[in-house]
């Protein structure tokens, strides 16, 4: 099974476009222009629901949790009414 659990066996390695929410202070008018910044976010997908997708970009294989899955850094939390576009990559 190599160095990584069954965690990222099953794991997909995904492409997200999504629009990031923002908020702005101060006065403006109307006519000021605000709208959503397009991103691109590529990651594991740990786990994906009908309100979010979870990525993670790391998985440490070496240091297992207790119950024996893969641990994970630098995650985001995209929800599903803001992602665009999911694209699945091929892994070996």
């Amino acid at each position: 099974m190599g160095i990584f659990g069954r965690g990222l066996i099953r794991m997909k390695l995904a492409v997200v476009d999504w629009l990031d929410i923002l908020v702005l202070s101060g006065w403006a008018k109307k006519s000021d222009r605000a709208v959503p910044s397009p991103c691109r976010s590529v990651g594991w997908v740990v786990e994906k629901t009908k309100d979010y997708i979870l990525l993670t970009a790391d998985i440490d294989g070496h240091s297992p949790t207790p119950d024996c899955e893969d641990a994970y850094n630098r995650r985001i939390v995209i929800p599903m009414g803001c992602v665009k576009k999911i694209r699945y990559l091929k892994t070996q």
